[in-house]
């Protein structure tokens, strides 16, 4: 038999992936990050599906929604099943508009970074790592109250526990090895009463794209965007340790460099990797889209010159 001649097959793991839009810039194509030219993103108030930045850490799952499940579980709260149908129907169905960006967005920057060193790590956004969409779906606060958590009280400060402080969020998406993709928030962001996060299952006013979580991600306004395919929400006292965010995803000081510091991790000689807060809030940004890079504003330098010519004649007299 030739499987068992030959028992281990090798396939391309990313061969499922979706086809991507033209216009998405490849920053790396497996797994698929890309951004989309930077003037497009003013041509409408909302970034169409297809030109939404897209950030992956792993392939892009191909699930059947009738089979969807998530599961909730931890410290607190009831372990519970829903399937895609039911949230839609156990829960009101909320609407909010956010801006998401990747929280490496503009590394490109640091390729000629003026500090003493350059940093090569990918993917090598510009600039445009950062989109606008409508998202619907249930409040993640809704979830966790059907599920015994009492989210009104923790909301209020009435209520703490030393084992409910985090969110752990577990995907569906998958490594080569079967680890699966994880982050996670703190818990006050997802009881807080304004009720913005969600597990949102439409963008735009379509199902979520299986690029951006289909059929369900966590959807946190004001966090990095990183949350997607949503299968677990772990109720827990600590931080996920999923390597993504337990490690890659930190911010440190400018003067803090990899080879001086962090190269033996949690052992290094100056730094420790835990020393570092986990990103979380993202900050305003602001950038310029129309004129992009590199565009020439027809009339400005001639007028210009015509004032500077003025001006000397001026000065002359």
């Amino acid at each position: 038999d030739e499987n068992q001649r030959n028992p281990f097959v090798f396939e391309n793991y990313y061969a499922d992936d979706p086809i991507r839009h033209p216009d998405l810039l490849h920053n790396t194509h497996h797994p698929f990050n890309g951004e989309p030219r930077i003037h497009l993103l003013t041509d409408s108030y909302y970034t169409p599906n297809e030109l939404h930045y897209v950030r992956l850490h792993l392939h892009v799952p191909d699930l059947n929604p009738d089979e969807y499940e998530l599961e909730v579980h931890g410290y607190g709260v009831r372990h519970t099943k829903f399937s895609l149908n039911d949230l839609k129907t156990k829960f009101r169905r909320y609407e909010t508009v956010t801006g998401l960006q990747c929280a490496g967005n503009r590394r490109e920057d640091f390729h000629n970074a003026g500090i003493g060193k350059k940093i090569f790590i990918g993917p090598h956004w510009v600039s445009s790592a950062f989109s606008n969409a409508k998202w619907a779906g249930a409040r993640m606060r809704d979830v966790l109250e059907y599920c015994g958590l009492d989210v009104d009280a923790m909301a209020l400060g009435k209520v703490r526990s030393p084992y409910i402080k985090h969110l752990q969020f577990e995907g569906y998406d998958v490594s080569e090895t079967g680890l699966s993709y994880g982050s996670g928030i703190p818990i006050d962001k997802a009881v807080d009463a304004l009720g913005d996060v969600l597990c949102a299952y439409e963008m735009n006013g379509e199902d979520v794209p299986r690029d951006h979580g289909y059929p369900v991600r966590a959807l946190v306004p004001g966090h990095a965007g990183a949350r997607s395919f949503l299968n677990h929400i772990i109720v827990s006292s600590e931080e996920s340790q999923k390597p993504w965010q337990i490690h890659a995803y930190r911010g440190f000081a400018p003067d803090i460099t990899f080879e001086n510091d962090l190269y033996l991790w949690y052992n290094g000689p100056k730094v420790r990797l835990d020393q570092a807060q986990i990103v979380q809030g993202q900050p305003v940004t602001s950038l310029p889209c129309n004129p992009p890079p590199n565009s020439i504003v027809g009339g400005y330098i001639e007028e210009l010159e015509v004032n500077l010519a003025d001006a000397e004649r001026t000065l002359r007299r």
